[in-house]
């Protein structure tokens, strides 16, 4: 495998290794953090001495805050502010007792004790995924390794050269070892798996909610609980999401939801107060807080999205006919000279490699002329000129349709 085509699987390992990388982290700090206070965590009562609720600004989320005081079995009383959850906070006035832990001989860490399972799950989900990124990064780079040894060991299969010779066939099984060489393919690929799920997600999802919510959604009233900015991209390139949680009752039951509306709705929403909810009948767990969204930022993201999908199926499946074309030829295909007839620069950079568009000329069994084209690096593209002649394989029942082998001999 040359180096150009080695390219594009180098650039997809390092992201997945460096996504690896960080979910291990992430996850794994956590469910450390989580074991330290198992193993030397010291619980005590502690006295909530106040309470606040700080509400969001445009440069601070919304915060519940809780102050205690409590005896740590060493030392003298440690007091200490705390933001915590909204269930947590609703259930301490001043005065009551609560339970925290905190790392023996250091109070600072003290922290109110409460159920942290949804936590421990987002954790242990994150490292799990963090360890099948690495995996897959250490088994396609062995993978990749064992077949870049098989190519520089493996004898060359000498194969009979000359005008209107049939080709033996080839030594793959299929087309896709071919298909795999190409930068085309793995552009296309990660093109489609980055650009679908952008599109279902950010396009055709919210769509179809918008739909469903204005035909059938019913409404309520709800409160409040917290808002937040959450900021999405790089330096100039921030994007700003205005997203509120909130609680609702239907029928008995109480359901809390998070919902991203635009700047100026979300901006009118106060902590604690009431608020109008959407539901889907039947289906609670389906709600909205009633009011505009960044639609406009959606439908772009949604456009970004099919966009990148529709331009990846295409080079992938123009890629993989391509490779299959190639593969069918070397089996049964019928070689001819092929002179190359114009050669020049693409002003055209793919994978850091300057492009040439090369022309040739090859006639088939009948005597009829074909001209062909194939873009290659420009290493590659100077060792020919205008004149040369290289090999060609053509379908003898479409001979129209050919592949360009130049000095290759084998393959």
């Amino acid at each position: 495998m040359s180096s150009s085509s080695r390219a594009p699987l180098i650039i997809i390992s390092a992201a997945f290794l460096f996504l690896g990388a960080l979910f291990v982290y992430l996850g794994g700090s956590t469910l450390l953090e989580q074991q330290r206070y198992q193993q030397q965590g010291v619980r005590v009562e502690a006295i909530a001495t106040g309470k606040t609720l700080r509400r969001a600004t445009t440069t601070s989320d919304t915060a519940y805050e809780i102050s205690y005081q409590f005896k740590p079995s060493e030392g003298a009383p440690y007091e200490q502010t705390e933001s915590v959850t909204v269930p947590i906070w609703e259930g301490v006035e001043r005065g009551s007792t609560l339970t925290v832990e905190y790392v023996a001989g250091t109070p600072a860490t003290a922290r109110v004790v409460g159920d942290r399972s949804e936590n421990n799950t987002i954790a242990i989900g994150a490292l799990g995924l963090g360890i099948v990124f690495v995996l897959i990064v250490l088994i396609g780079g062995g993978a990749l390794f064992r077949s870049r040894s098989r190519s520089v060991t493996a004898p060359e299969v000498p194969e009979p050269a000359g005008s209107g010779t049939n080709v033996p066939a080839s030594q793959q099984p299929s087309f896709w070892p071919l298909a795999r060489k190409s930068f085309g393919f793995w552009f296309g690929a990660v093109a489609l798996l980055v650009g679908l799920p952008w599109f279902i997600v950010n396009g055709a999802l919210p769509s179809h909610a918008n739909w469903r919510f204005a035909r059938e959604g019913l409404a309520t009233t709800g409160i409040v609980l917290t808002k937040e900015i959450r900021s999405s991209g790089r330096g100039g390139n921030r994007t700003e999401h205005y997203e509120a949680t909130y609680r609702f009752a239907v029928s008995g039951e109480t359901i809390e939801g998070r919902d991203e509306l635009s700047r100026e709705d979300w901006e009118r929403l106060i902590e604690r107060e009431p608020a109008n909810v959407l539901y889907r009948p039947g289906k609670p767990s389906s709600n909205r807080l009633a009011g505009d969204r960044p639609w406009i930022l959606q439908t772009v993201f949604g456009l970004v999205g099919l966009i990148f999908a529709v331009a990846g199926s295409t080079v992938l499946v123009r890629s993989a006919r391509s490779a299959k074309l190639e593969w069918h030829l070397r089996q049964n295909g019928v070689r001819s000279p092929g002179t190359v007839t114009d050669l020049h620069d693409l002003n055209l950079k793919l994978n850091g490699a300057r492009q040439w568009r090369l022309q040739y000329e090859y006639r088939d069994f009948r005597g009829q002329s074909h001209l062909k084209t194939l873009d290659l690096p420009q290493h590659e593209a100077q060792a020919w000129q205008p004149g040369d002649v290289g090999a060609v394989l053509y379908d003898s029942t479409r001979p129209a349709d050919a592949v360009w082998l130049g000095r290759d001999e084998s393959r």
